[in-house]
């Protein structure tokens, strides 16, 4: 049983708030996108500011953004390739956000911990086993489905009151997921 003002739960997104593997992921968004080297900055720009949205979804809104037009699921498909490719040993060798180790390891002894992210699952397990904080999170969970879906399941399977839950996030959809679920919200930004 928790103690008082203890949290029953702690989700946590795993990019920008775990990992500092923002710039890493935007590399990989201009590197699917390299046929239009000049939209390099626009690209970076558009996935900062779309934090928390899958990688399919951003793929696709930046196609219509610097093609000028709807992708086919190939062209979709092909680009995820692409950015998949090269993304993965990067996030792995990112420099974790600083504290995130000692926070996860302090607070697993405390409540349970549930990754949440727009990472699809398995590459999100992979990641976080290679890194070794797996081991901290009662549950791993990636895309699909969304963020919120994901934590209102968490949720109910779990007994959790969502009122005494955190999420700990760092985007937009982090906040409307905290918000849609009732779940307290605690925002990580850049020093």
């Amino acid at each position: 049983m928790p103690k008082l003002n203890q949290p029953e739960a702690i989700f946590f997104d795993v990019d920008g708030v775990l990992i500092d593997s923002l710039a890493i992921k935007g590399d990989a968004f201009s590197r699917a996108f390299s046929d239009y080297p000049e939209a390099r900055e626009e690209i970076i720009a558009f996935h900062l500011s779309h934090g928390g949205v899958t990688r399919s979804e951003k793929i696709t809104r930046l196609f219509r953004l610097i093609v000028g037009r709807e992708p086919s699921t190939q062209e979709v498909s092909d680009r995820m390739r692409q950015f998949s490719a090269s993304v993965f040993e990067g996030v792995v060798a990112a420099p974790e956000i600083p504290g995130a180790y000692a926070a996860l390891k302090e607070w697993s002894e405390k409540v349970p911990l549930h990754a949440v992210s727009a990472t699809p699952t398995d590459e999100l397990r992979r990641i976080l086993d290679r890194r070794n904080i797996a081991k901290f999170f009662t549950s791993i969970h990636g895309w699909p489905p969304e963020k919120e879906s994901t934590v209102r399941e968490i949720i109910a399977m779990r007994g959790y009151r969502s009122s005494a839950c955190i999420l700990v996030g760092d985007s937009r959809e982090d906040l409307h997921a905290a918000i849609a679920t009732n779940v307290q919200f605690i925002q990580v930004s850049p020093l």
